[in-house]
């Protein structure tokens, strides 16, 4: 009993040395580095920058503008067929600009190039 006694102590020692700036042993097992959960984001395409505008024509009789490049992000407005865009970044969803200034993502497959 008196080993173990002495073991405690050494071990209540060498943990209080090792705290420094007056931190208390709960402090140093409450802030023990954790790694952060990733994300793993599969739908994050790589964006190209364009050099120059380029414009595209939506070819689906209606096509949501939306506030990111994917289906779970929001709609921010309905384009129709015909209507033609400025294109910001290419990619598999393009980041694009409506003539009134709106900017949003589109499914790149449902714009043709050029005017």
């Amino acid at each position: 009993m008196k080993r173990f006694y002495i073991l405690a102590l050494a071990a209540i020692f060498a943990i209080s040395c090792s705290l420094t700036n007056g931190a208390t042993m709960s402090a140093a097992v409450l802030n023990t580095p954790t790694a952060a959960p990733q994300r793993a984001d599969t739908l994050k395409a790589e964006r190209i920058p364009t050099p120059s505008p380029k414009r595209c024509t939506v070819t689906a009789g209606l096509l949501n503008l939306r506030s990111c490049g994917g289906t779970h992000c929001g709609v921010l407005a309905v384009l129709d067929e015909g209507d033609r865009l400025t294109v910001l970044e290419l990619g598999d969803w393009l980041q694009v600009e409506t003539d009134t200034g709106l900017t949003g993502y589109i499914n790149g497959a449902y714009c043709a190039n050029g005017e």
